[in-house]
C-alpha cells in the first residue's frame, strides 16, 4: 500500500510540474503537446492511486506500467520532435527507452514475487536519477557557458 501511495505521489507532482511546464513555456509550442499529453496521464494515474489505494494495490502494477511504457514512448517522440533545438536529446531518448523498457519488464513478470518487483523498481528509479543528474549538469554547464559569453 505504502508503494502504491508513494508511486501515486511522485506521479501526480510530476504530471503537474510537466503540464505547468507545457501550458506556460512559449518557446516549446511546436512540441509541448507532447508533454501536456505525459504530464496529464501522469497526473490522472497519480491523482488515482492516491485517491483509492485499497483498490489499486492489484491495479498498481497494470498502472506503472502504462505510466512508463507511455511516459518512454512520449519522451522519445518529445526528444525526436525537438531535435537540436535544446540541449540533451540523446539522454531525453535515452531516458525514454529506459522507461519504456521498465514497463515492458515489468509488464512480462506480473507473477513475480514483490521483491522482485521492488528491485526492477528500484534499479529503475536509480538509472531514472542518474539520468536526470546528468541531463541537470549538461543544462548547468551550458548555461554558465552561454551566461559568460554575454558578459
Amino acid at each position: 500500500m505504502a508503494l502504491v501511495i508513494a508511486f501515486g505521489s511522485y506521479t501526480l507532482i510530476e504530471g503537474s510540474i510537466r503540464t505547468a511546464v507545457g501550458l506556460k513555456n512559449r518557446p516549446l509550442r511546436r512540441w509541448r503537446w507532447e508533454m501536456l499529453l505525459n504530464g496529464f496521464i501522469g497526473f490522472c494515474i497519480g491523482l488515482s492511486a492516491v485517491m483509492w489505494p485499497d483498490a489499486l494495490v492489484l491495479l498498481f502494477l497494470y498502472l506503472m506500467v502504462g505510466w512508463a511504457t507511455a511516459m518512454g514512448a512520449l519522451k522519445v517522440a518529445e526528444a525526436i520532435r525537438i531535435g537540436h533545438e535544446v540541449e540533451g536529446r540523446a539522454l531525453h531518448i535515452v531516458e525514454g527507452v529506459l522507461s519504456f523498457a521498465f514497463g515492458a519488464l515489468v509488464a512480462s513478470l506480473p507473477v513475480s514475487g514483490e521483491l522482485a518487483i521492488t528491485w526492477i523498481i528500484g534499479m529503475y528509479a536509480l538509472l531514472f536519477g542518474i539520468m536526470l543528474l546528468a541531463l541537470a549538469v549538461r543544462l548547468y554547464f551550458k548555461k554558465a557557458e552561454s551566461h559568460s559569453k554575454t558578459i
